[in-house]
């Protein structure tokens, strides 16, 4: 309002008295320009309203009396509407051509990326790349096309081919050109391009270009250096043929498969092994698999197959005769670039003579084995250092010691009895220097320290494969033998003194009687001199001493006849307590009664006393304080048995006094016939029943005597 009275004066003064109404005009145009087409018509209106009221006829009020006024209004609220209008056009197009400009410069932007990403598509490719029109000059190359030619792309671009290839060249790439121009399809040819000398293989794909109206104006063309490829194809065709040769004269079969297992070739020979034609081709390879070996063999292949493992394996094949043959299998998985198992190639070979040789031969080596491991004598192979590379099984039975053990020991020193070893070792190097062999007899000694005496026959042999040479010794245990022989001459010997002790026992007997009765008749005149009386009575003991070792003489060199009866066990063991306790009061001996006491066997009372005597009469001498005996049945033999284990806290029997225990003659008191345990033995025995030493003697002696309940005599 301030500016429209100043205008109003500044024209007064010129243009005399009347409206303003062109002062109005640039704050309507502002307002338009500015705000738009609202704006600009609210200005319009409001200006006409002030100019009414202030400056019109008459003042201050909005009617109007004169007709100039009225149509000098009209034609400004019409100018003023004009000029909104225009001015509202006005803004539209300025805004639109500010979008436009800002369209084109994205557009551009983005076109001059794409041109950038194009270009470096272009080169970053590893194929040629270019571009021709018709005529065929290029229009567009890649890198790796300067890189061919060894030229910049400013120096290739407007040339043709004869300018930058030799005429044969060049004259097949424009024979190429045509052929596209014309056809207006795409196509693709394999071409040889030799530059400096160097050929070079490339596979080039040409297409057409069209502009809008369909008109071929420009050939592209990609190619691929296939240079490598072709030598690989090359040489791939060489190995193929290479193989099919080797193949055809090889003297195995020879197969390949593809991954499921479908045969894809077989060489002649494989055709002669199986006698089979190409029918196998397009087949399962395991049909030729004999159906009873199919599961085993079939699971184990596929299963390699798919671990990428080597197969190998020995099986059947029905062949078309109906004949059945042993194959020999070796194969391989074929493994691609990627990793990935494509087929199998394998071998076969026709073992059927080779397993009959070999069945032939394991017959009969299970056979030698079966001799070795079931004969009653001690196999054993020695290399020529005297070490175990073999022993049987009897010598583990013989000697309780482990044949795995013994195997890499030396046999001398680990086996052989100490005093026997020097004539072992003399039989051994004689017997390797002389191929005829050799014979004697050592002892070996088990484990528990025994000697088994062994009559030994011995050779030597070599092995084929190493030249080494081996002992092979054949032990027969004598053992039994050699004391037979020693009982033979000691029965004879028995024999003799059975019946020089009779007749001696019936002399000294009468002799006793009579030094008895003299020593009774002295004792009584002798009465109140206790020093001869103790003198008698020695010689008293010393008479009943000789009677009795006259009497065990007798008693084991005379047969034992058995009087069989029904005898509670218990009973027998107590009434030879009675007979056999020390009357030495300051030292009390125990008997204790354990287990199953009350079993009735069929005995002879007497005999099996004297037996039970014999025993708890050496366990009191040798020290003892307490003796346990142990009942209990136990069957030996299939055959119902009672079971007696005497055992005492003496001393126990010494290790290397075992093995004569039971022999006659053998003592180990200073006085006494060392009859006792043998009589002991023969008393057993006739009651067919086992009397041995315990197999502990740490903790005190130990006798063992197993009698049956029921009397074979009956």
């Amino acid at each position: 309002m301030a500016t429209t009275g100043i205008l109003k004066y500044a024209f007064e003064s010129i243009l005399g008295s009347g409206p303003p109404l062109l002062v109005f005009l640039p704050a309507i145009t502002i307002s338009a320009w500015m705000g738009g087409l609202g704006p600009g018509l609210f200005a319009t209106i409001f200006s006409s309203l002030i100019c009414s009221f202030f400056y019109l006829i008459p003042l201050g009020s909005f009617r109007l009396e004169a007709p100039n006024d009225r149509f000098r209004l009209f034609v400004f609220l019409v100018e003023g509407s004009l000029i909104s209008i225009l001015m509202e056009k006005m803004r539209t197009a300025v805004a639109l051509a500010e979008r436009n400009a800002s369209v084109a410069g994205r557009y551009m932007s983005a076109l001059d990326s794409s041109e950038r990403l194009l270009k470096a598509m272009l080169d970053k490719s590893t194929a040629i790349i270019f571009l021709k029109d018709k005529e065929g000059r290029y229009l567009l190359v890649n890198r790796n096309f300067e890189s061919l030619l060894d030229l910049s792309a400013a120096s290739i671009l407007g040339k043709a081919d004869r300018d930058l290839f030799p005429p044969s060249v060049a004259d097949r790439f424009r024979a190429h050109d045509q052929e596209v121009i014309e056809s207006g399809v795409s196509k693709e040819w394999e071409d040889e391009v030799t530059l400096d000398g160097a050929t070079t293989s490339f596979l080039t794909i040409k297409f057409p270009i069209e502009n809008g109206a369909g008109e071929v104006y420009a050939v592209g063309g990609v190619a691929a250096d296939i240079t490598r490829s072709k030598r690989s194809e090359k040489a791939l065709k060489e190995n193929e043929e290479m193989f099919r040769k080797l193949s055809s004269c090889s003297p195995v079969g020879i197969y390949t498969t593809d991954h499921k297992g479908i045969t894809t070739y077989i060489n002649p020979r494989c055709r002669e092994i199986l006698e089979i034609s190409d029918q196998i081709i397009n087949q399962k390879w395991s049909q030729m698999i004999h159906m009873n070996d199919l599961k085993s063999v079939g699971v184990d292949r596929d299963e390699r197959l798919t671990n990428r493992q080597d197969f190998f394996a020995e099986y059947r094949s029905e062949i078309s005769s109906g004949r059945t043959k042993w194959i020999r299998e070796r194969s391989s998985p074929i493994v691609s670039d990627e990793g990935l198992v494509v087929g199998r190639v394998g071998t076969i070979e026709d073992i059927t003579e080779l397993r009959l040789s070999y069945d032939i031969i394991q017959r009969e080596r299970d056979f030698a084995e079966t001799l070795i491991e079931t004969a009653q004598a001690i196999v054993l192979v020695l290399d020529d250092a005297g070490i175990v590379r073999r022993v049987n099984s009897f010598f583990e039975r013989l000697s309780g010691s482990a044949r795995d053990e013994a195997i890499g020991k030396i046999w001398i020193d680990s086996y052989v009895a100490e005093g026997d070893r020097c004539d072992a070792r003399e039989a051994f190097d004689f017997t390797i220097l002389n191929p005829a062999g050799y014979r004697v007899e050592y002892s070996i000694v088990d484990q528990n320290g025994a000697s088994r005496m062994i009559k030994w026959a011995m050779s030597i042999f070599s092995n084929g494969d190493d030249d080494q040479i081996y002992v092979l010794a054949i032990g027969h245990d004598i053992t039994l033998l050699k004391k037979s022989q020693l009982r033979v001459i000691e029965s004879e010997r028995l024999a003799a003194i059975g019946q020089m002790v009779a007749g001696l026992a019936h002399e000294i007997r009468s002799s006793a009687q009579i030094v008895r009765a003299c020593g009774e008749m002295l004792a009584f005149r002798l009465k109140g001199k206790p020093a001869e009386l103790s003198m008698i009575a020695d010689i008293s003991n010393e008479m009943n001493h000789m009677h009795k070792l006259f009497e065990d003489v007798r008693s084991y060199a005379s047969p034992i006849r058995l009087d069989l009866n029904a005898c509670l066990i218990d009973d027998l063991i107590k009434d030879a307590w009675a007979r056999s306790k020390p009357d030495d009061a300051a030292k009390p001996v125990v008997l204790k009664i354990e287990g199953e006491s009350q079993i009735t066997v069929d005995v002879d009372r007497f005999r099996c006393i004297q037996v039970l005597r014999i025993i708890l009469e050496n366990a009191v001498e040798a020290g003892a304080n307490e003796i346990v005996v142990s009942l209990r049945e136990e069957p030996r033999g299939g055959i119902d048995s009672v079971r007696l284990d005497v055992q005492d806290d003496g001393p126990g029997i010494r290790r290397d006094r075992l093995e004569n225990i039971f022999e006659p003659f053998h003592s180990t008191k200073p006085r006494g016939t060392g009859l006792g345990l043998a009589v002991a033995k023969r008393v057993v025995e006739a009651h067919y029943g086992t009397i041995e030493v315990g197999p502990d003697q740490s903790l005190g002696g130990w006798i063992v005597v197993h009698l049956p309940i029921q009397s074979r005599s009956k």
